[in-house]
């Protein structure tokens, strides 16, 4: 990824960050977070047809990962292993 295109992915997953905590109030949930620019580093880390656009979505995706964490589902499934 260029230094622009690191900038604009941090850019919006701090945004999504702020949008889930003024949801919550604050967040438990500690994800960590992989972004890739292509197909061939998307697909080896459970990636699809939608890798590029991924980060469009953070929000919802870090939403999910919230409530989760806040019902101890996290703890449970593999997926957050």
């Amino acid at each position: 990824m260029t230094a622009k295109e690191r900038a604009n992915a941090e850019t919006a997953v701090a945004a999504a960050r702020e949008r889930v905590k003024g949801f919550y109030g604050a967040l438990q949930g500690a994800p960590r977070i992989l972004i890739c620019k292509t197909e061939v580093c998307y697909g080896p880390i459970g990636g699809g047809s939608r890798g590029r656009r991924s980060y469009v979505t953070a929000a919802p995706e870090l939403s999910h990962i919230e409530l989760h964490s806040r019902l101890g589902l996290a703890k449970t499934c593999s997926f957050y292993e």
